[in-house]
Protein backbone atom coordinates (compact mmCIF):
# COMPACT_ATOMS: atom_id res chain seq x y z
CA UNK A 1 0.00 0.00 0.00
CA UNK A 2 1.34 3.67 -0.80
CA UNK A 3 1.36 6.35 1.62
CA UNK A 4 -1.27 8.46 1.81
CA UNK A 5 -0.98 12.14 2.97
CA UNK A 6 -4.10 13.52 4.75
CA UNK A 7 -4.23 17.28 4.81
CA UNK A 8 -4.46 19.02 8.15
CA UNK A 9 -7.39 21.44 8.25
CA UNK A 10 -7.57 24.23 11.49
CA UNK A 11 -4.53 24.56 13.88
CA UNK A 12 -1.48 23.42 12.86
CA UNK A 13 0.80 20.69 15.22
CA UNK A 14 1.34 22.66 19.00
CA UNK A 15 -0.61 25.98 17.52
CA UNK A 16 -2.92 28.23 18.88
CA UNK A 17 -5.65 30.21 17.57
CA UNK A 18 -7.08 30.31 14.11
CA UNK A 19 -10.65 29.10 12.78
CA UNK A 20 -11.62 25.45 12.28
CA UNK A 21 -10.60 22.60 14.60
CA UNK A 22 -8.12 23.76 17.74
CA UNK A 23 -4.92 21.36 18.14
CA UNK A 24 -4.86 18.93 21.37
CA UNK A 25 -2.42 21.30 23.04
CA UNK A 26 -5.02 24.21 22.33
CA UNK A 27 -7.83 21.50 24.24
CA UNK A 28 -5.19 21.25 26.99
CA UNK A 29 -4.18 24.39 27.99
CA UNK A 30 -7.77 25.78 27.64
CA UNK A 31 -9.52 23.22 29.57
CA UNK A 32 -6.48 23.54 31.81
CA UNK A 33 -7.83 27.20 32.46
CA UNK A 34 -11.45 25.96 33.38
CA UNK A 35 -13.06 26.41 30.09
CA UNK A 36 -16.27 24.96 29.13
CA UNK A 37 -14.78 21.93 26.91
CA UNK A 38 -18.48 21.97 24.95
CA UNK A 39 -17.02 24.74 23.18
CA UNK A 40 -13.91 22.98 22.19
CA UNK A 41 -14.69 19.30 21.20
CA UNK A 42 -17.49 18.11 18.91
CA UNK A 43 -19.76 16.95 20.53
CA UNK A 44 -19.47 13.01 20.78
CA UNK A 45 -15.96 13.52 21.92
CA UNK A 46 -17.50 15.94 23.84
CA UNK A 47 -19.98 13.11 25.83
CA UNK A 48 -16.83 10.70 26.22
CA UNK A 49 -14.64 13.51 27.77
CA UNK A 50 -17.68 14.23 30.23
CA UNK A 51 -18.06 10.63 30.97
CA UNK A 52 -13.94 10.05 31.72
CA UNK A 53 -13.90 13.30 34.08
CA UNK A 54 -17.37 12.38 36.09
CA UNK A 55 -15.19 8.98 36.78
CA UNK A 56 -11.87 10.76 38.14
CA UNK A 57 -10.39 9.91 34.42
CA UNK A 58 -10.63 13.36 33.07
CA UNK A 59 -8.28 15.86 32.10
CA UNK A 60 -5.31 15.65 33.20
CA UNK A 61 -2.26 17.94 33.67
CA UNK A 62 1.17 17.36 32.73
CA UNK A 63 1.62 18.80 36.18
CA UNK A 64 0.17 15.61 37.81
CA UNK A 65 2.40 13.28 36.63
CA UNK A 66 5.84 15.66 37.14
CA UNK A 67 7.36 14.09 39.77
CA UNK A 68 6.90 10.43 38.81
CA UNK A 69 8.61 11.29 35.25
CA UNK A 70 11.05 13.78 36.98
CA UNK A 71 12.57 10.61 39.84
CA UNK A 72 12.63 8.06 36.90
CA UNK A 73 14.60 10.13 34.53
CA UNK A 74 17.25 10.85 37.90
CA UNK A 75 18.00 7.18 38.15
CA UNK A 76 19.00 7.18 34.45
CA UNK A 77 22.76 7.20 33.62
CA UNK A 78 24.37 9.10 30.37
CA UNK A 79 24.42 6.10 28.21
CA UNK A 80 20.54 5.71 28.90
CA UNK A 81 20.42 9.10 27.65
CA UNK A 82 23.04 8.42 24.48
CA UNK A 83 20.47 5.67 23.49
CA UNK A 84 17.37 7.71 22.81
CA UNK A 85 15.81 8.28 19.75
CA UNK A 86 17.47 11.59 18.09
CA UNK A 87 20.10 12.10 21.06
CA UNK A 88 22.85 13.04 18.54
CA UNK A 89 25.03 15.99 18.48
CA UNK A 90 25.10 16.15 21.89
CA UNK A 91 21.74 16.79 22.87
CA UNK A 92 21.16 13.03 24.85
CA UNK A 93 23.94 14.51 26.60
CA UNK A 94 22.30 17.77 27.36
CA UNK A 95 19.26 16.38 28.57
CA UNK A 96 20.93 14.22 30.89
CA UNK A 97 22.66 17.02 32.81
CA UNK A 98 19.22 19.20 32.62
CA UNK A 99 17.46 16.21 34.24
CA UNK A 100 19.74 15.89 37.42
CA UNK A 101 19.61 19.57 37.94
CA UNK A 102 16.55 21.56 37.03
CA UNK A 103 13.74 21.44 39.50
CA UNK A 104 10.97 20.95 36.74
CA UNK A 105 9.61 19.50 33.40
CA UNK A 106 9.94 22.68 31.32
CA UNK A 107 12.68 23.69 32.79
CA UNK A 108 14.36 20.94 31.81
CA UNK A 109 13.47 20.80 28.82
CA UNK A 110 14.50 24.58 28.31
CA UNK A 111 18.16 23.88 29.39
CA UNK A 112 18.54 21.07 27.31
CA UNK A 113 17.31 22.85 24.31
CA UNK A 114 19.61 24.32 21.86
CA UNK A 115 19.73 26.71 18.74
CA UNK A 116 18.40 24.06 15.87
CA UNK A 117 17.17 21.55 18.11
CA UNK A 118 12.71 21.48 17.83
CA UNK A 119 11.37 21.71 21.66
CA UNK A 120 9.50 18.77 20.18
CA UNK A 121 12.61 16.20 19.79
CA UNK A 122 13.33 17.26 23.62
CA UNK A 123 10.09 16.30 24.73
CA UNK A 124 10.05 13.28 23.18
CA UNK A 125 13.29 12.06 24.05
CA UNK A 126 12.27 12.88 27.76
CA UNK A 127 9.34 10.79 27.47
CA UNK A 128 11.32 7.64 25.51
CA UNK A 129 13.82 8.00 28.55
CA UNK A 130 10.92 7.77 30.96
CA UNK A 131 9.54 4.37 29.31
CA UNK A 132 12.70 3.01 27.94
CA UNK A 133 12.16 3.62 24.48
CA UNK A 134 15.34 3.81 22.85
CA UNK A 135 16.92 4.08 19.26
CA UNK A 136 15.57 1.63 16.75
CA UNK A 137 12.71 0.49 17.96
CA UNK A 138 9.92 1.68 15.96
CA UNK A 139 12.37 1.03 12.85
CA UNK A 140 11.13 -2.18 10.55
CA UNK A 141 7.82 -4.19 10.48
CA UNK A 142 4.97 -3.82 13.78
CA UNK A 143 5.63 -6.88 15.18
CA UNK A 144 1.96 -6.69 16.16
CA UNK A 145 -1.47 -5.28 15.29
CA UNK A 146 -4.05 -4.57 18.66
CA UNK A 147 -7.64 -4.72 18.40
CA UNK A 148 -9.46 -2.18 20.52
CA UNK A 149 -12.97 -2.08 19.31
CA UNK A 150 -14.90 -3.78 16.37
CA UNK A 151 -18.52 -3.99 15.36
CA UNK A 152 -20.10 -7.06 13.50
CA UNK A 153 -18.82 -6.16 10.20
CA UNK A 154 -15.75 -5.64 11.93
CA UNK A 155 -15.35 -9.02 13.63
CA UNK A 156 -15.62 -10.40 9.86
CA UNK A 157 -12.87 -8.73 8.71
CA UNK A 158 -11.06 -9.91 12.04
CA UNK A 159 -11.71 -13.56 10.66
CA UNK A 160 -10.30 -13.09 7.41
CA UNK A 161 -7.03 -11.54 8.65
CA UNK A 162 -6.40 -13.62 11.69
CA UNK A 163 -4.85 -16.02 8.38
CA UNK A 164 -4.14 -13.80 5.67
CA UNK A 165 -2.32 -10.83 7.82
CA UNK A 166 1.21 -10.62 7.91
CA UNK A 167 1.51 -9.49 11.58
CA UNK A 168 0.41 -11.09 14.15
CA UNK A 169 -3.14 -9.70 15.55
CA UNK A 170 -3.78 -9.41 19.26
CA UNK A 171 -7.54 -9.79 20.25
CA UNK A 172 -6.84 -10.42 23.81
CA UNK A 173 -3.40 -9.38 26.26
CA UNK A 174 -2.52 -12.83 26.86
CA UNK A 175 -2.21 -12.85 22.88
CA UNK A 176 1.00 -11.04 24.08
CA UNK A 177 2.97 -13.69 25.50
CA UNK A 178 2.77 -15.70 22.25
CA UNK A 179 4.67 -12.65 20.08
CA UNK A 180 8.52 -13.32 19.53
CA UNK A 181 10.91 -11.68 21.64
CA UNK A 182 10.57 -8.02 20.05
CA UNK A 183 6.64 -8.04 19.83
CA UNK A 184 6.30 -8.63 23.79
CA UNK A 185 8.82 -6.20 24.86
CA UNK A 186 7.17 -3.29 23.20
CA UNK A 187 3.91 -4.64 24.16
CA UNK A 188 4.74 -4.83 27.95
CA UNK A 189 6.77 -0.91 27.40
CA UNK A 190 2.96 0.05 25.97
CA UNK A 191 1.48 -1.73 29.17
CA UNK A 192 4.47 0.26 31.36
CA UNK A 193 3.22 3.36 29.69
CA UNK A 194 -0.12 3.09 30.80
CA UNK A 195 0.57 2.42 34.51
CA UNK A 196 2.45 5.17 34.68
CA UNK A 197 -0.29 7.75 33.27
CA UNK A 198 -2.86 6.23 35.83
CA UNK A 199 -0.76 7.55 38.19
CA UNK A 200 -2.15 11.14 37.11
CA UNK A 201 -5.77 10.56 37.95
CA UNK A 202 -7.97 12.36 40.24
CA UNK A 203 -9.72 9.19 41.50
CA UNK A 204 -7.31 7.23 43.21
CA UNK A 205 -9.67 3.85 43.03
CA UNK A 206 -8.80 4.56 38.90
CA UNK A 207 -4.81 4.27 39.47
CA UNK A 208 -4.43 0.61 39.92
CA UNK A 209 -2.21 -1.05 37.24
CA UNK A 210 -2.38 -3.35 34.72
CA UNK A 211 -4.75 -2.46 33.13
CA UNK A 212 -3.45 -3.30 29.60
CA UNK A 213 -3.17 -7.09 30.63
CA UNK A 214 -6.74 -7.15 31.46
CA UNK A 215 -8.68 -5.30 29.22
CA UNK A 216 -9.59 -6.77 25.85
CA UNK A 217 -11.49 -5.07 22.94
CA UNK A 218 -15.18 -3.19 22.97
CA UNK A 219 -17.72 -5.30 20.34
CA UNK A 220 -19.95 -2.45 19.79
Amino acid sequence: MEPMTVKRHGAGHDAEGGDGPKSASEIRHRLAGGEDMEKLLPVAAAGVYQREENSGRGFMSADALEVAILSRLRLLDIETFDRLPDAGGGVGEALYNAVREEETLDAVAARAKSRGVAMARIRRMTMCATLGVTAGMADGTPPYARVLAADDRGREVLRLAASTSDIPLITKPADAHRLDARGESIFTLGADAHDLYVLGYRARGERRGGADWRAGPSIV
